[in-house]
């Protein structure tokens, strides 16, 4: 008996999906994590294509996460990020084919500082398609903006210790008499 071919796209489904929410949840890499995050946003949403870009030290933005695969041309996704990015806000743009729009979503700092966007290449027959996919995405977002948040607690923390020893060095030099004796006990 062979099995139908809606089951075993089912099950692949599952196993494919289960796969990427473990890459979601137990990575440590941004790039695994924003490719998981990407195929399971595009797959739910069921997209054409999807990209992630983050900045980068320089400022300037860098894919981390292309699909349906690494190397998909996704460039004609650009002036939908960069737009979402100089609005600081979710928006969607329409594409010159029928139906399309390139939904587009910005995750910032708290400090209000763009740190990566999304965009997705969809198809949409009706705005309440439109909407349910907008929502979908700024959801979703959720889980990118947790870890915008855990890299500037690890920056904040980074700062607090490079803080704690400064402060620990002008106290040990306070406590000298002399210049001879701060700088002995700087260096000590």
């Amino acid at each position: 008996m062979q099995a139908d071919s809606s089951v075993v796209s089912l099950a692949r489904d599952a196993r494919d999906g289960g796969a990427l929410w473990s890459g979601l949840t137990h990575t440590a890499g941004l790039s695994q994590l924003c490719q998981s995050w990407l195929a399971l946003q595009c797959r739910t949403l069921d997209a054409k294509a999807g990209l992630v870009l983050w900045r980068q030290e320089d400022t300037s933005f860098a894919p981390v996460a292309v699909w349906p695969t690494p190397t998909q041309d996704v460039t004609y996704l650009a002036p939908a990020a960069r737009q979402a990015l100089a609005e600081q806000r979710g928006l969607f743009l329409r594409a010159q084919v029928q139906g399309r729009v390139y939904v587009a979503y910005p995750l910032g700092t708290s400090e209000g500082a763009m740190v990566a966007v999304a965009v997705l290449d969809l198809l949409v027959e009706t705005d309440e398609q439109l909407q349910r996919a907008m929502q979908g995405l700024h959801w979703g977002a959720g889980w990118l903006q947790s870890r915008v948040g855990t890299e500037e607690i690890v920056a904040l923390g980074t700062s607090l210790a490079r803080a704690r020893v400064a402060n620990d060095a002008v106290a040990i030099v306070g406590e000298q008499e002399d210049a001879q004796g701060a700088l002995i006990a700087l260096v000590n």
